[in-house]
């Protein structure tokens, strides 16, 4: 989405609805935390440490801590920052996921070496495809990208129109 060519009144009120979307969905995400607690210190916290372990508390916490900073609009201060912040923890949310399915298919299929290279090989094609239009994307974002005035009441920036083609990166 575009932010050049708005309003002051309409900026400010695309951040108001922002921050309470995020503080909306931070509030069900420690709901959900809250009603699952018991089970995930029952049947993971003292299980033995191994990759899908690893990959459910990055998921989960790091998600979590995402979300706290998105809700507090602290990576929104620095323009620049903000884009790579975003960039690189969806990448780890994603790549997070995606790993744990990878090895769930993995295991459904009774540890078959074809799976493995068919599963490896679509990942590192995605993650391959993902870095090349990101950088692509992020550099022509970046260079078009401009804070909001000092002396506006909420900070920011404007940016650039999407391009179409960088829709295909996620």
């Amino acid at each position: 989405m575009t932010t050049i060519g708005y309003p002051l009144v309409t900026l400010v009120s695309l951040a108001q609805d922002r921050g309470l979307h995020s503080a909306a969905a931070l509030t069900w995400l420690v709901y959900d935390y809250m009603l699952s607690l018991e089970d995930e210190a029952l049947l993971i916290w003292g299980s033995a440490d191994t990759v899908p372990k690893l990959l459910y508390f990055i998921s989960r916490y790091f998600g979590l801590v995402v979300q706290c900073l998105n809700c507090a609009d602290v990576p929104h201060l620095y323009c620049q920052g903000a884009l790579i912040w975003t960039c690189i923890s969806l990448y780890i949310l994603v790549f997070c996921a995606e790993f744990s399915l990878m090895l769930r298919l993995y295991a459904l299929y009774g540890r078959s070496r074809l799976v493995l290279v068919i599963l490896s090989s679509a990942f590192a094609a995605e993650t391959t495809c993902i870095i090349i239009l990101s950088a692509l994307g992020y550099r022509e974002t970046f260079s078009n990208m401009t804070p909001y005035p000092s002396n506006w009441p909420i900070p920011g920036c404007f940016y650039p129109s999407t391009p179409t083609w960088f829709h295909g990166a996620w």
